[in-house]
């Protein structure tokens, strides 16, 4: 049966509190007090509210293999949980969620070329195939580019579609207070993910 590498990867957004912020204006004011025949006059900032609201965002990935159609029942190779939280100024959050998706990368041509007994690579050249013209020119060779060819077709798709939904989320987090703008929550939810990408 054919043999399937699979890359599975979403993200759950889960509402955790709404908080008022006082976030300082570039305006002020002044208020004088007259005491016991003094007048004291104090400068003080103006200040605006602003509502903020959390949310946890889990980020959760496997790397599985299956045989023929057997999606259901496919054997899980490596998978991570993580998550972080990230600040809005807006009680939205269907664009913190990643939908389920899938990324399939075909396996039967490089496991028919490794020796089972000694897990070893039995990958050769028939050069008695009238095909054959060259050691680069011919069927066999030209298989395995093919698959490298998909191989790093595949690796590219998740990096692009991944990294590039967590920048899309990264770019929501919206802290009201300048100093809490400063964290990337993208390197805590992104920095158990490289082992996927070299997994054969």
């Amino acid at each position: 049966k054919p043999l399937t590498l699979r890359f599975d990867v979403s993200t759950t957004p889960t509402f955790m509190k709404e908080v008022k912020v006082k976030v300082p204006m570039d305006r002020s004011y002044e208020q004088t007090d007259e005491t016991a025949g003094s007048t004291v006059t104090k400068v003080f900032k103006a200040m605006r509210q602003v509502t903020e609201f959390h949310y946890d965002v889990e980020l959760e990935w496997s790397l599985s293999i299956y045989s023929g159609t057997s999606v259901d029942e496919r054997t899980v190779l490596v998978s991570n949980k993580s998550s972080s939280v990230i600040v809005k100024q807006a009680k939205e959050s269907s664009r913190l969620r990643i939908s389920p998706r899938s990324y399939e990368l075909p396996l039967t041509w490089l496991l028919k070329q490794v020796n089972l007994d000694d897990m070893a690579s039995q990958f050769m050249v028939d050069t008695s195939r009238e095909s054959t013209k060259t050691p680069r020119r011919n069927d066999d060779v030209d298989m395995a580019i093919d698959f490298s060819r998909r191989l790093s077709s595949w690796i590219g798709q998740i990096q692009t579609g991944l990294y590039g939904s967590l920048a899309r989320i990264e770019g929501q987090h919206d802290p009201a207070l300048e100093k809490d703008r400063q964290r990337s929550y993208m390197s805590d939810m992104s920095s158990s993910i490289d082992p996927t990408f070299n997994p054969i």
